[in-house]
């Protein structure tokens, strides 16, 4: 689609910022974590939408980084984030060692001229925190007891508070307790009722026109990571953006039971006219030694050995549609892969080594995913998701191929 991407987007002074931070987040992932991607964005392109699924912090952090890296200088490609980054209090929760420091920064400016646009995504529920600040904004510096209902004052530990104080000293821990807007006192509620609304149309509007003048968006429509491992709904941020602009697809997996760094896969490539954005997005991720296993073992309770497992797994490898992606490393090196997740696993608890070789541990947690209460069903969904896509593609292009 046509836009004004002449136009630069973004001031001149930003882009030494941006380019050392995107610098920086790029050795810094290259040292923490395992990242392979293929495909990318077009040099030239006009208003164009990335679509992403969301697992993890890591999803967003690499993709946007890289995207920036190669294919965008001038101006930012752009994120939409919980307004919550954009208050005081976010980066003393992201870097606790410098919490006594951090407590009252607000990075909004920061964030700012990184790309980075506010969005309300926390509707009826905030740390009371935010709430105070909000409150603070609009009505001034109101006792803390005039704000809230006393089922929400009973979770603090402390008294005769002022909601400008909710970002100081020791009173910051408590007062990341979140609280529901149905526990706000009047006139505060509507006031923050009626702020919300505002804001939620404001921030899609500016994020609209941003993308009719030319900009690249990131964007996870599913709005929070899954913790079940299935896709979660999608908002209505992408069915208003999805017209103005090329969509492309960010389809990204993790291998959390390969080494002893996390691992992110993930794909960009065009969404093709007429394609549900879901499906499309479900069957492009790539398919790892960490989904295959979890399938084989959610069905198998008795122990087994490492050559049972690559054995199973080969099987389960040429029955696959030949439209899915199979990370090529598992293709290539099919039976190291194999024994090297089965080691890991073993090494983080979710298999137990016994005389035929492993079992199934009872708890099956990994350290990088501490909002998943078992990586092996999870991987398992995730997988059947990705499957049920693609089998479903795979049939609707065979119907609508002409006849031989």
């Amino acid at each position: 689609m046509a836009g004004d991407s002449a136009r630069p987007l973004s001031p001149l002074w930003g882009v030494p910022v941006r380019l050392a931070s995107v610098v920086s987040v790029a050795l810094y992932l290259a040292c923490a974590y395992r990242i392979r991607r293929w495909g990318q964005l077009p040099a030239r392109r006009g208003p164009t939408l990335v679509v992403a699924n969301h697992q993890h912090d890591l999803d967003d952090l690499a993709v946007v980084s890289h995207l920036n890296l190669l294919r965008s200088w001038r101006d930012p490609v752009y994120t939409l984030s919980s307004r919550r980054q954009f208050e005081p209090g976010f980066m003393a929760l992201r870097i606790p060692w410098l919490a006594p420091l951090l407590q009252q920064y607000n990075p909004a400016a920061l964030f700012g001229v990184l790309g980075m646009l506010p969005i309300e995504n926390e509707l009826t529920t905030r740390a009371l925190a935010n709430v105070a600040w909000a409150v603070h904004r609009i009505a001034g510096d109101v006792a803390l007891s005039s704000i809230f209902s006393s089922a929400a004052l009973e979770r603090l530990s402390v008294n005769d508070v002022r909601a400008s104080q909710v970002f100081r000293g020791s009173h910051f821990a408590c007062f990341q307790r979140r609280a529901r807007l149905s526990e706000v006192h009047e006139p505060y509620r509507s006031a923050l009722i009626r702020e919300l609304r505002a804001q939620v149309e404001e921030d899609l509007a500016h994020a609209e026109s941003l993308l009719r003048r030319g900009a690249t968006m990131y964007l996870t429509p599913e709005g929070r990571a899954t913790t079940d491992g299935r896709l979660n709904r999608f908002r209505g941020a992408y069915t208003r953006f999805a017209p103005i602009a090329d969509v492309y697809l960010a389809a990204v997996s993790f291998d959390p039971f390969l080494g002893r760094r996390l691992s992110m896969l993930y794909r960009i490539l065009p969404l093709h006219a007429g394609a549900a954005v879901e499906e499309a997005l479900c069957a492009a991720r790539p398919v790892t030694v960490s989904q295959l296993l979890a399938e084989w073992l959610g069905q198998r309770r008795s122990p087994f050995s490492a050559a049972e497992a690559c054995a199973a797994l080969s099987g389960r490898l040429q029955t696959l549609p030949p439209t899915l992606f199979v990370d090529p490393l598992l293709r290539r090196a099919f039976e190291r892969v194999v024994r090297g997740a089965l080691a890991t696993m073993s090494r983080i608890g979710v298999l137990v080594p016994c005389d035929r070789g492993f079992t199934l541990a009872e708890r099956r947690t990994h350290r990088s995913f501490p909002h998943v209460d078992d990586m092996i069903a999870y991987q398992a969904r995730f997988f059947e998701q990705t499957l049920r896509a693609a089998n479903h593609l795979h049939a609707g292009a065979q119907r609508k191929a002409p006849p031989a």
